[in-house]
């Protein structure tokens, strides 16, 4: 069996990501995590979880924003009015992941509006082991789908 290591974030942009050239300017990155340090999301723990997936164990890591008491709380940063739906389900599935992982019973998503200047405390919700388990196969089927892409690519160009 091949043992491979993937983070929480890679994972989640896999749920996630709209088109394969999405990205974020790194002026926007760096300004979001000043706003995690200036609210005090900053958690120095890094959660690890062994899954086996496609006959690979993954070594899933990740560092969740904040940990409140029972709670894994995932902080993200809208910097768009239009988007903020689609920004707390990311953040919810990422802190259920989370959750998972080190086995917390709750979790939530807490949202912070650069256009409002507000931090708005998300719903606290119990653990979904169940989704966390088929959000990590899912992200983990379209990782490999996409390398297998670029393998077959990069056979292309050689050719």
């Amino acid at each position: 069996m091949k043992y491979r290591r993937i983070g929480v974030g890679k994972l989640v942009d896999a749920l996630y990501k709209e088109e394969l050239s999405d990205f974020v300017p790194s002026s926007i990155l760096r300004q979001g995590r000043l706003i995690h340090a200036k609210l005090g999301y900053q958690e120095s723990i890094t959660l690890a979880r062994y899954f086996e997936f496609a006959d690979i164990g993954w070594l899933i890591l990740g560092n969740p924003d904040l940990i409140d008491g029972n709670t894994i709380a995932e902080l993200k940063v809208s910097f768009s009015r239009n988007k903020i739906n689609r920004l707390k389900e990311k953040g919810e599935t990422q802190a259920n992941i989370y959750a998972w992982m080190g086995d917390f019973p709750y979790y939530r998503c807490d949202i912070y509006s650069q256009y409002n200047n507000k931090l708005e405390i998300g719903e606290k919700k119990r653990t979904d082991s169940k989704k966390a388990t088929e959000d990590v196969r899912t992200a983990l089927s379209i990782v490999l789908g996409f390398e297998e892409l670029i393998k077959k690519r990069k056979e292309i160009e050689r050719k």
